[in-house]
C-alpha cells in the first residue's frame, strides 16, 4: 500500500494519518480515509485560549463529506457532518469564504519544525477558491454525523 494518499495537489500521508486521534470514526464510516474531494466547509470556528504567558490557537472544522464513489442518488453513497479540531495552529492563511466552500482535498502531511523543534502537522484544503493553510501539533476528528440514518434502520430497503 502506498503512503500517499489523496490527490497530487492536496497529498496525504499515511503516517500523518495514523496519527490523528478520532480518525476511526471516519475509516469506520468510509471504509477508509476520505479523499475530501468535492468537499464542502460548513463551518469553520477559530479559537484562542490562554495558557499562561501564551495562548493556543485552535480551528474547528465540520465538513460535509461522502463517498465519491457513489452516485448522488445512490442508497448506498454514505455522507457525514465531520468535525475535526486542529491544535495549536500556527501560520494559518484563509482566504476567499464564501456562501458555498466547496473543496478539492484535504492534504495532511508532516514536516519538521526545527525553530520549535517539533514535529507538525501541515494541513491545506481548498482549490475552488477557498484555500486554507496553516500548521498544527495535534489533530482530532470530533465528531461524525450520519446524513443517511434511515440506510441503518431499513437495511432491507438497499439493493
Amino acid at each position: 500500500m502506498s503512503d500517499q494518499l489523496g490527490q497530487p495537489e492536496y497529498p496525504v500521508e499515511q503516517a500523518a494519518i495514523d496519527l490523528i486521534r478520532g480518525r476511526d470514526l471516519l475509516i469506520g464510516h468510509y471504509g477508509g480515509w476520505p479523499a475530501f474531494i468535492d468537499a464542502e466547509v460548513i463551518r469553520m470556528t477559530l479559537e484562542r485560549a490562554p495558557t499562561g504567558h501564551a495562548a493556543a490557537h485552535s480551528l474547528r472544522a465540520v465538513f460535509l463529506t461522502f463517498d465519491i464513489h457513489q452516485a448522488p442518488d445512490s442508497p448506498m453513497r454514505k455522507q457525514a457532518h465531520t468535525e475535526i479540531l486542529f491544535s495549536s495552529v500556527g501560520r494559518l492563511s484563509v482566504t476567499e469564504w464564501q456562501h458555498q466552500n466547496p473543496i478539492q482535498g484535504l492534504s495532511i502531511t508532516r514536516r519538521r519544525d526545527d525553530k520549535l523543534n517539533a514535529d507538525l502537522f501541515l494541513v491545506r484544503w481548498g482549490g475552488l477558491g477557498h484555500e486554507v493553510g496553516f500548521d498544527c501539533d495535534r489533530i482530532t476528528v470530533v465528531d461524525l454525523v450520519d446524513l443517511n440514518p434511515f440506510q441503518k434502520s431499513f437495511p432491507q430497503l438497499l439493493p
